[in-house]
């Protein structure tokens, strides 16, 4: 069984994403297709599309660290 970290993951739903990506819908879609954007999760209950926090926040510290040349 894996553990959650003390910073326990939360689920974004598409508007969250958005806010903290600055990433319009189309171009989240766009990207997920192009294989440069996490793809979504699908859970049973309740019956919804997600991202995982952690997974989000990694993909923008890696777009961080790609425009600063690292």
């Amino acid at each position: 069984m894996s553990q959650v970290s003390n910073n326990s993951v939360k689920l974004l739903r598409l508007p969250a994403v958005m806010e903290v990506t600055g990433i319009s819908r189309s171009s989240v879609y766009r990207l997920v297709q192009e294989n440069k954007f996490p793809k979504p999760v699908h859970v049973a209950v309740p019956k919804m599309t997600v991202w995982p926090s952690d997974v989000i926040e990694q993909w923008v510290q890696d777009q961080l660290s790609e425009g600063r040349g690292a």
